[in-house]
């Protein structure tokens, strides 16, 4: 078949972008209409291969390991949309660990990176870990034909520090994005085992005897500065305010700069029209997001698509149920 006429088909058929009476959840007391599209989703368990090879353990810079996950979800890694062969139709899975995050990651690191001598133990901050399909548009696939392989996006995003006597040495702000032309169901393990190899090994090239004459922090600092990112307004207030994010800041904030605008259904899209000064409403691709009071809507390539928070984080639904992307609550990105 050709590739493009069945992406065509594929997103005129299983666009919807509002939710089915099976995924939406009643509104929480802070006000936020949700999804509860996880619950729906089967779990595959993503597994850490042992190393192919040992750059490390000869000379071990840690002694120990230990992992603060600090992203907005805890509860799972990844979501990866299958087609079954006997009948075409799409399912959907949730990417876990079999143990918590923290632990599956300290464990492989001090099976595989730790020794003595060594003069530092380690922290590591987990800030996202992340394994998705990657999704291009009808317009980036005829563009460059070759982006159809590519199936599978790994992002990492991590900070290490060097721990000695209860004082904490920042060492390294890791953060990586790498792509596959295998499922992340099949090769988002072996990716990010070679991420979190490559992290140990840059830390392991820093003079941290040099970084502790800088900066050092206590545990308390740590903690308090990866939990501001969840005390913005739209975490905490009680209510949404209803109108048009013109950015993240404003998204954060629960401040919409832009009050007078129109959502329309054109097709299988939801669109965006705002109006100014009493001038007639005008299509626009140009801002983060809406929110009608109620729910969060983020724009995705000219189009709304509806967003719903789980634990600290926002995910949103895109062309159909299965594409999910996350949102980077550092700087607003979308993955």
């Amino acid at each position: 078949m050709n590739y493009n006429l069945f992406l065509i088909c594929t997103l005129l058929l299983f666009f919807n972008p509002h939710p089915s009476a099976g995924q939406e959840a009643e509104t929480g007391s802070a006000g936020h209409a949700t999804f509860t599209a996880w619950s729906a989703y089967r779990s595959t368990r993503i597994q850490l291969p042992v190393p192919a090879q040992d750059r490390l353990n000869k000379h071990p810079v840690f002694h120990s390991f230990d992992v603060l996950d600090a992203r907005p979800d805890t509860g799972r890694i990844g979501v990866h949309m299958d087609r079954k062969e006997l009948n075409g139709q799409f399912h959907h899975k949730q990417l876990v660990f079999t143990h918590p995050a923290s632990q599956e990651i300290a464990r492989y690191l001090n099976e595989h990176y730790s020794g003595v001598p060594a003069t530092y133990a380690a922290l590591i901050v987990l800030r996202t870990c992340w394994l998705s399909d990657i999704k291009y548009t009808l317009r980036q696939v005829e563009e460059n034909p070759d982006l159809r392989f590519k199936k599978t996006r790994v992002r990492f995003k991590a900070e290490v520090y060097a721990v000695r006597e209860g004082i904490y040495t920042p060492v390294l702000r890791f953060d990586t994005t790498l792509v596959s032309t295998r499922t992340p169901s099949g090769e988002g393990g072996t990716i990010l085992a070679g991420m979190l190899e490559d992290m140990v090994y840059r830390a392991s090239q820093v003079n941290i005897s040099r970084k502790e004459q800088v900066r050092q922090l206590s545990l308390e600092n740590i903690r308090a500065f990866n939990h501001s990112r969840f005390s913005h307004a739209i975490s905490r207030d009680s209510s949404l305010v209803k109108g048009v994010y013109r950015n993240f800041e404003e998204f954060k904030n629960n401040t919409p700069g832009i009050r007078d605008y129109e959502m329309r259904r054109e097709g299988n899209n939801a669109l965006l029209y705002l109006k100014e000064g009493g001038e007639n409403a005008y299509y626009t691709h140009k801002v983060w997001g809406v929110c009608d009071g109620k729910r969060i809507y983020v724009m995705l390539d000219g189009t709304l698509c509806p967003a719903w928070k789980e634990q600290e984080a926002y995910y949103i639904s895109y062309l159909a149920p299965g594409h999910v992307f996350s949102v980077d609550m550092d700087n607003g990105s979308v993955y």
